[in-house]
């Protein structure tokens, strides 16, 4: 019973990741969203962890092109790809959602929800 639980999570979750990264790359799915998304990736590129100490400038699009394909690729691994594989996209995806918690605080992005 417990491996039907873990499977049917890492599927959904795996597939959540899937629908942001393709959100990230392609406009089709949703053009407001994909458009707000882009809009946002020039504030977070000027915070990426470890550029102003390399001394590093990066490019928005390229950023969010790198971000969305991490989690498209990873997403489906870990929803459908079992073994070592899995672990490696868990840890993958781990960092992108902790990437995106230090990116969101560095920026002042407020928590709370504005609706």
């Amino acid at each position: 019973m417990g491996s039907i639980v873990v499977t049917t999570l890492s599927v959904f979750l795996g597939m959540f990741f899937v629908f942001m990264g393709s959100i990230k790359l392609n406009q089709q799915i949703n053009r407001e969203m994909h458009r707000e998304i882009r809009r946002q990736f020039v504030q977070y590129s000027k915070v990426v962890p470890m550029a102003a100490t390399l001394g590093l400038k990066v490019s928005p699009k390229l950023y969010r092109l790198f971000i969305g394909w991490l989690e498209l690729i990873a997403g489906l691994s870990m929803a459908f790809i079992p073994g070592r594989i899995k672990l490696v996209a868990n840890v993958l995806l781990l960092g992108v959602t902790i990437g995106g918690i230090y990116t969101h605080f560095m920026i002042g992005d407020k928590f709370e929800s504005k609706c």
